[in-house]
């Protein structure tokens, strides 16, 4: 669950940042790509040249993968989660430009000095989607991009195919798609900075009991929507400092607005990105009963060995262990039953056809609070073989002894 912006100081520097909010822990690292260096693709078996030189960060897979940057013209470009909307093609065209899902961040950033640059990739550019080798499955994302201007774009793939859109509030979050944000923005359009003044009401005259007042009504849980509104807005009406320090103060004040604090996803699977590969995700509400919020909140879940099933056209949630409350008594339900999953109906045959014909299974990812109600991210999985877990794992060995001894000899 990500959020980034671009901001513009008053001496026109733009100021490009993102929060990366994932259900396990980042392994981040910095680095530098020069100029006129070449490189093979790792997907599409092709070299590939950099016209610019740029910073990025990405994680130490072996393999130059990028999740944000910028280049030496002063494009920024980053990467954020989209699920249930990115679409991407499975197999590269004949007259198109084909870059990976993985490897876009780097082609920009090694090929566009500016958004103009990027925007004229619309007719030409095709994404093709590919496992990342940290989840091993096909991420779905979406792209922001900015210049040195404060111009901004989003990029993005769906099934109606690609879009590079202009982005002129200079935000991004994660699902749904741009245009459904800038069209959910109209409904906070009395939201304002200002507190409203006295107000007579028949005889009796109100006024606002703080500071603030005039912003009540705006979202503050942690969906992609409220965040996308809340830094929106905060980004409109903040005063803007004087330097260039405390311009980049304020950049992380605005991120704070939207970073999700740990502890707000309960549980995660981590067997699950073991055992099997991810084709997509869903989130799904939970029928419980009794004291189960209580133990879900107190983070007293086990999602080991989970799985999901439908029955007489609902879905349940099968192995999930949820530890009694300890003063719950006579309210505690059997740790182990079987819950029933709050999906539509269409997201259910959808799921039940996909797994049956192909042969997939339904696994529970992560259990997390969304305004206060429990949530669970369950996954369209593909089982690996005992050869494909050997390859993960011989892949991650020979990764980690090449940054040792990349560490250890630079």
């Amino acid at each position: 669950m990500c959020t980034a912006i671009s901001l513009v100081s008053k001496q026109n520097e733009v100021f490009f940042g993102r929060t990366m909010d994932f259900n396990y822990e980042l392994d981040l690292e910095a680095y530098i790509v020069p100029k006129n260096y070449k490189y093979r693709g790792d997907y599409l078996n092709k070299f590939y040249y950099t016209k610019y030189s740029f910073i990025c960060t990405g994680q130490p897979t072996g393999k130059l993968l990028a999740a944000d940057g910028m280049n030496e013209k002063g494009l920024g470009v980053a990467a954020l989660y989209f699920p249930g909307y990115a679409h991407f093609q499975s197999k590269p065209s004949v007259n198109k430009l084909s870059v990976t899902s993985v490897e876009l961040v780097n082609y920009l950033l090694s090929n566009c000095k500016d958004v103009e640059e990027v925007m004229s990739l619309a007719s030409v550019l095709e994404i093709i989607g590919v496992p990342d080798p940290v989840t091993n499955h096909i991420m779905p994302l979406h792209w922001i991009a900015t210049d040195k201007t404060g111009k901004s774009v989003a990029i993005e793939c769906t099934k109606n195919g690609l879009s590079i859109l202009p982005n002129p509030v200079g935000v991004l979050a994660n699902s749904p798609d741009l245009t459904w944000h800038y069209t959910n923005l109209s409904n906070y359009m009395m939201v304002s900075p200002q507190s409203p003044g006295l107000k007579e009401w028949g005889d009796l005259t109100i006024k606002a009991l703080s500071k603030g007042t005039g912003g009540y009504g705006l979202p503050g849980d942690f969906t992609s929507p409220s965040r996308f509104v809340r830094i929106t807005f905060a980004k409109k009406f903040m005063q803007l400092p004087s330097t260039r320090e405390d311009m980049i103060l304020s950049c992380f004040h605005l991120m704070k607005l939207v970073t999700i604090p740990k502890g707000l996803v309960i549980a995660n699977n981590k067997k699950a990105y073991h055992d099997y590969f991810v084709l997509d995700t869903y989130e799904a509400g939970i029928e419980l009963f009794g004291t189960e919020i209580k133990s879900i909140r107190n983070g007293r879940v086990n999602l080991k060995d989970s799985f999901c099933s439908v029955d007489d056209g609902e879905m349940f949630v099968i192995g999930m262990h949820i530890s009694p409350y300890e003063m719950g008594n006579r309210f505690n339900r059997d740790p182990m039953r079987k819950k029933r999953l709050l999906l539509h109906k269409k997201e259910i045959m959808k799921l039940f056809g996909q797994s049956q014909q192909q042969g997939l299974s339904i696994i529970p990812l992560s259990l997390y609070l969304n305004k206060g109600r429990a949530k669970l991210e369950i996954g369209l999985c593909k089982g690996k073989k005992l050869y494909d877990k050997r390859a993960v794992e011989a892949k991650k060995t020979a990764n980690r002894t090449i940054e040792r001894e990349f560490k250890e000899r630079y």
